[in-house]
């Protein structure tokens, strides 16, 4: 049974995951209180929920004091994501150090749980694997924090480990893929025969929720998935079928797409080195071709099996929606 008297502490409230999960647990009866960066957030940010704000900075602790003081349970999302631009030694700042301070105040002020929102990317560095990226060694980082504090009994901490997350509003690589066929900007993607897990923005609160009430999720990680197998070729066709357009008869040739998105990556590195902050190509780079011709295969059977967990969300019956809203935000702009 939940304790409706809860108060939950959420940073990152303003991204894609923070604004559903603040949406839910309010609906559910919680406090609901958000880590924000301004006074002028504060004023626009779901005025609508009545939610409690806190001004504070990940990275300046002694403003994090009066977010946990009486707060029960804190949902850390805030940190960095989708950040193929971002140096190792920025992002070991935001998300290693960020969670350090949160964490420390947090267990100073009592809080009984921190549910630290981590990515399956954390899994190839901890398994010491070649595709580890900078992102999720910052990110195993943190959850060795997380869970050093509560082997030591001064929280219990809750690590999760999402795949990518699809719903309107969504990013990351699934997002551009999206977005570049809408605009006939993406050629045909190579015969592959790679399987992805994907989870849907519903399916991902229903666990946080289920990490905030049931004891038993005290100490663990869980991958979380929607618990289906998807093709990228099938992916791929759904878009297009999607957006209405024609799945073109040719295909990329694997070695023209990998060294474009080798380009694509260097170029960044480039723009980083001179000072620019740019993407190229919607966001695809060399990490975007590994990904595409490498399986990236989660199982969400301990969560299933400990905690309850029932995903009831399918990406290809969430496409139309997303699709629709990425057009409406298309039509928006143009109106602008």
């Amino acid at each position: 049974m939940q304790d409706r008297k809860k108060t939950v502490l959420v940073t990152g409230a303003t991204g894609f995951i923070g604004q559903h999960l603040c949406r839910e647990l309010s609906g559910l009866g919680f406090s609901v209180r958000t880590l924000l960066h301004s006074a002028k957030q504060s004023r626009m940010f779901m005025p609508e929920l009545g939610l409690k704000h806190f001004p504070g900075d990940l990275l300046d602790a002694t403003s994090l004091g009066p977010a946990c003081a009486n707060t029960d349970i804190l949902v850390h999302l805030g940190g960095v994501a989708h950040v193929d631009n971002l140096a190792g030694e920025t992002l070991q700042e935001i998300n290693v150090e960020g969670t350090r301070n949160i964490l420390q105040v947090a267990i100073r002020n009592n809080v009984s749980r921190i549910i630290f929102m981590s990515s399956s990317l954390a899994s190839a560095t901890e398994k010491g694997e070649l595709k580890s990226t900078e992102y999720g060694c910052s990110k195993s980082a943190a959850e060795g924090l997380v869970h050093a504090a509560h082997q030591r009994g001064e929280i219990d901490g809750v690590v999760l480990r999402p795949v990518n997350v699809y719903g309107i509003g969504m990013k990351g690589n699934i997002a551009s893929m999206i977005a570049l066929i809408g605009k006939g900007q993406l050629p045909p993607l190579p015969k592959v025969e790679t399987q992805i897990s994907l989870v849907g923005i519903d399916d991902l609160i229903q666990a946080v929720v289920l990490a905030v009430n049931k004891s038993e999720a005290a100490g663990r990680t869980y991958y979380v998935t929607d618990g289906i197998r998807y093709s990228i070729a099938e992916i791929e066709e759904a878009i297009y079928r999607a957006w209405g357009r024609r799945i073109p008869a040719w295909q990329t040739p694997h070695m023209l797409l990998y060294g474009a998105a080798g380009l694509a990556g260097l170029l960044t590195r480039f723009f980083m080195l001179i000072g620019l902050k740019r993407r190229l190509a919607g966001g695809i780079s060399g990490r975007t071709y590994r990904n595409l011709v490498t399986d990236n295969l989660f199982s969400n059977e301990q969560i299933c099996r400990e905690l309850g967990y029932k995903p009831v969300c399918n990406f290809y019956e969430a496409l139309p929606h997303i699709v629709e809203s990425f057009d409406r935000q298309a039509w928006l702009k143009e109106r602008e």
